[in-house]
């Protein structure tokens, strides 16, 4: 029997419990069974799975990375910004901030990550994060065709 790729994707910027976890699960498969690969932020300093001998890549996660204030931050912080998060506008400011964010934080990942599915065409994305998190891993999953689960 072959051993089954699975491609693990942990977002977070920081070394916290999601990827420790992700580690001892990954570290500790059936390796007759199950060959895994890890996709890791690369702002996370979490560096074990190396040590482990498995296989990671690290991709740019932009909404870590520090923003210099612009338009959109005075926008928010002024009265109109107050008055549109608050009154009638509030639906459709919420849904600008909600595209703005997806152009920003989660299309530029889906390629990287789609990349790194293709590289390694494992039989099962297994999404470690959140869902919001998790967004462009489950877009690029979607894009390559291969099953995705999200353990959140």
């Amino acid at each position: 029997m072959t051993a089954r790729r699975v491609l693990f994707i942990d977002l977070a910027p920081a070394a916290g419990g999601s990827v420790v976890s992700l580690y001892h699960l990954a570290s500790h498969l059936d390796t007759a069974q199950y060959e895994p690969a890890i996709v890791l932020s690369r702002q996370n300093p979490f560096d074990r799975f190396a040590t482990a001998g498995i296989p990671s890549v690290r991709v740019q996660t932009p909404q870590w990375q520090p923003q210099q204030p612009g338009a959109v931050s005075t926008m928010r912080a002024g009265r109109l910004g107050e008055a549109m998060r608050r009154g009638r506008l509030a639906g459709p400011w919420h849904f600008a901030g909600d595209l703005r964010r997806y152009r920003n934080d989660v299309l530029p990942l889906v390629g990287p990550i789609a990349a790194a599915i293709e590289r390694f065409r494992p039989a099962i994305v297994h999404l470690n994060d959140n869902v919001s998190l998790s967004r462009p891993g489950v877009r690029a999953a979607w894009r390559t065709g291969r099953p995705a689960i999200c353990h959140c």
